[in-house]
């Protein structure tokens, strides 16, 4: 059995053998309760009809809410990576490696690409704006390798291409 529902009219599907037969919305058919049964298990079902124009606007708002889901995502994982960037130079301060001075001169040089990461969740800008940076001075060089490798590593990991 394979289910299909239009994204346009809302109507519900079933086919088999190439035929279509439409479901009622009613709790005391068969096949509707069928059908909600394979979509409680998980299943999902996408049917594009209506006119061309119609199919393309349908396919173009899908597409954009993926693109916004997207970085969405990358938004919540900038947030953490900037919460850990954040935890990783007080816990310096802490231990003496760096003055609360320098920690404010290393964040003024990254904020950069962290500011991008966790507040829009674009990481590719982010790594670009990063790389427009010049470290100064030699203490922000250790941060700035680190926030490298940490944006490269993501994008390599969750991004198609």
């Amino acid at each position: 059995m394979t289910y299909v529902k239009s994204i346009i009219s809302k109507k519900i599907y079933l086919i088999e053998n190439g035929i279509y037969i439409m479901i009622p919305f009613d709790d005391s058919n068969q096949l509707y309760l069928t059908f909600i049964e394979w979509l409680s298990e998980g299943n999902s079902i996408e049917l594009f009809e209506g006119t061309s124009k119609e199919i393309q606007n349908s396919q173009l708002e899908l597409k954009l809410l993926e693109i916004k889901n997207k970085y969405e995502f990358h938004k919540i994982n900038g947030w953490d990576a900037y919460q850990n960037f954040r935890a990783k130079v007080v816990n310096d301060i802490y231990n003496g490696l760096i003055s609360e001075e320098q920690a404010f001169i290393i964040e003024e040089n990254l904020s950069v690409a962290y500011d991008q990461i966790s507040t829009t969740g674009d990481w590719k800008t982010a790594r670009y704006k990063l790389l427009q940076v010049s470290p100064y001075p030699p203490y922000v060089q250790p941060y700035y390798d680190l926030a490298i490798i940490l944006i490269n590593d993501y994008i390599t990991n969750n991004y198609e291409d």
